[in-house]
């Protein structure tokens, strides 16, 4: 079973590493049309839907310590 999005904000750091962007693309489905949410930096980093722009579900992830 994947963590839960919130459980996830103490392993993100200011300098996001592609292991921990392939770390948690796609570990969680989306919860309005069950796509694959997909790490993104857009101005911080974001959980985003891969069916965007059709689904514009998005969470914001904290840039961590």
């Amino acid at each position: 079973m994947a963590e839960p999005i919130q459980g996830i904000a103490g392993r993100c750091t200011t300098v996001f590493e592609e292991s921990q962007h392939e770390e948690f693309n796609g570990v969680w489905n989306c919860p309005n049309c069950d796509g694959s949410l997909r790490v993104l930096r857009r101005g911080g980093l974001l959980l985003g839907c891969e069916n965007y722009p059709a689904c514009e579900t998005g969470f914001s992830l904290p840039a961590g310590r």
